[in-house]
């Protein structure tokens, strides 16, 4: 199994465990309302010790397994016809984050039956509202988000919403830089000034001095490009640029999974 692939089953299990855990401590809660033998004192630490655990289990585990001391690889995940620098694990939290939110939903409680109340229209609408938007950021997200990659035409810059792509032959050694917090790619406009499309850095899951030196170096190295999207010219890039070191096995893939940056 690639890295990229036990990322999106870790990313996944953990959002699941969120809404799984959120939904429990409805039910739990909704079970202690109705018992009605706690006293007020003993039930709000019962309600605040299931809130934590829904909420802190699947985000603090996600931080601890995946996030915590993962080093930010000077490397590429070579797909055969690119070299890209994907998206990072903060993007998984991000998924996480939703899914866990989306399970503690009242009103996807209430139509599942928790409660006395019984779920009115409203709470179908909202319930809905909020599985729509888990699934569908979390399927995008994961499926195809942030991502430079490196072709044998060019850079392939793609963000959130939108993707712009600049050939060597327009100077794209200048064309990718960066500010404090962002990755930049300048895309040049017939007749005008170039549209600048922003990643934060943060985002994606490459050192930065290594994408825009290696964006350079194929830049003023033509006889190169050819061969990108390889292992052997991934191996070549890094010597090239001193980079020492074996790369990090979740920035290298060992297979040509082009999912590693849906295209």
């Amino acid at each position: 199994m690639s890295p990229l692939a036990r990322f999106r089953i870790t990313v996944v299990g953990f959002a699941l465990a969120g809404f799984v855990l959120q939904l429990g401590r409805n039910l739990a809660v909704d079970q202690l309302v109705m018992a009605d033998r706690l006293p007020g004192g003993v039930f709000t630490i019962a309600v605040l010790g299931l809130t934590l655990l829904g909420q802190l289990a699947p985000i603090g585990g996600y931080l601890l397994v995946v996030m915590r001391g993962r080093p930010i690889p000077a490397s590429f995940v070579a797909t055969g016809d690119g070299f890209v620098a994907p998206a990072s694990p903060v993007i998984g939290l991000l998924v996480v984050m939703a899914w866990t939110g989306a399970g503690g939903s009242s009103s996807l409680a209430r139509v599942l039956g928790v409660g006395e109340r019984a779920a009115s229209g409203l709470d179908l609408a909202t319930a809905g509202v909020f599985l729509a938007l888990a699934v569908i950021s979390g399927g995008w997200v994961l499926l195809h988000g942030p991502a430079v990659t490196l072709t044998p035409a060019g850079i392939e810059f793609r963000n959130m919403w939108r993707t712009g792509r600049v050939t060597w032959a327009e100077q794209a050694a200048d064309a990718l830089g960066t500010t404090a917090t962002r990755l930049v790619l300048a895309v040049p406009r017939a007749g005008g000034q170039p549209r600048q499309l922003r990643i934060a850095k943060n985002f994606v899951h490459v050192a930065e001095t290594f994408l825009t030196r290696a964006s350079r170096h194929y830049a003023e190295h033509p006889e190169h490009r050819a061969a990108i999207g390889t292992e052997a010219e991934l191996a070549r890039l890094r010597a090239a640029l001193s980079v020492g070191g074996p790369a990090d096995p979740s920035g290298s893939a060992r297979s040509r999974e082009s999912g590693a940056s849906p295209r």
